[in-house]
């Protein structure tokens, strides 16, 4: 559910155990939270790569403007802003706009803000959440989530949950160093979808002509091919490769109207449209201040 690592320490997982210390690790937030897994080097060229260097630097920089009296604070701010207000916040506005129903409550301003004033310990293991549940529905409060452990705050209940808590930590922090330095995630709590369908992708000739437009443009390596990319990568390589090829076809149908301008209308009516979509579906999100 959205916001929902905001009501417990997953952004701060990085920091941990240094919840509440006045240093920030940006760097460790963007690779941790943000950018958690690389591309293979041999697929994307080498302009391409430094290029991709030099906008991950430029956006740690950015990060710095975040800064707060904490660094588990730091860490919400800068999901909000750079998450939630921007990627999440145009998602959930183009679904609804298509006609569908969505919602966030958890990412509603006044819920959002009573996380970000606990203190660390109450949402260190989802405390506060646990506690609530508990309250609520004891019954409730004794299925197991994702993460291996029970939502229940008894203390009766907290024994065996320090031992699942313990071994969550443990896979976490083996699915976080996979990621770092080997580009792996182990323990995924959504499996690779390995179905007939993900083999026909691969295997499509619409999927190989996006690949193309990407080598085209100098993004990956001549003869690079879709059974080389890894399978949760490979739409997102389609996606931009279709994007491209549709603002060339576009902007070469204005062009005939608008010879030196049709770039500017283009970027113009799409950051319109966008504008549009967040100020009517996601206000609240929009506007959102935590301080």
């Amino acid at each position: 559910m959205l916001a929902a690592g905001l009501h417990r320490d997953f952004i701060w997982l990085p920091d941990f155990p240094r919840y509440g210390f006045k240093k920030v690790d940006f760097a460790g937030l963007h690779r941790m939270r943000m950018e958690m897994v690389h591309l293979p080097d041999a697929l994307l060229t080498p302009a391409y790569r430094a290029q991709g260097e030099q906008a991950e630097a430029r956006r740690i920089e950015r990060l710095q403007q975040y800064r707060c009296a904490t660094n588990t604070q730091s860490c919400d701010a800068a999901h909000c802003r750079e998450f939630l207000q921007v990627a999440a916040s145009r998602q959930l506005g183009s679904w609804v706009s298509a006609g569908n129903m969505g919602q966030a409550p958890l990412a509603e301003r006044f819920r959002l803000q009573h996380p970000y004033h606990l203190v660390p310990s109450q949402r260190f293991a989802a405390r506060d959440q646990k506690g609530l549940i508990t309250e609520c529905s004891l019954k409730l409060a004794k299925v197991r989530t994702t993460y291996g452990t029970r939502a229940s705050s008894r203390v009766t209940d907290m024994p065996g949950e320090v031992l699942s808590l313990a071994a969550t930590y443990s896979k976490t922090l083996t699915r976080k160093m996979s990621q770092r330095y080997f580009s792996k995630k182990p323990f995924a709590l959504v499996p690779a979808d390995a179905a007939d369908a993900s083999r026909l992708f691969v295997t499509s000739s619409f999927t190989q002509g996006m690949l193309r437009v990407l080598e085209q443009h100098g993004i990956v390596n001549s003869g690079c091919r879709a059974a080389d990319i890894p399978v949760r990568f490979l739409p997102n390589f389609v996606a931009v490769g279709h994007f491209i090829q549709t603002v060339e076809l576009t902007t070469c149908g204005l062009s005939m109207f608008y010879p030196k301008r049709h770039i500017f209308f283009q970027v113009a009516a799409g950051e319109c449209r966008m504008l549009w979509a967040s100020l009517m579906r996601w206000r609240d999100l929009a506007s959102m201040s935590l301080f």
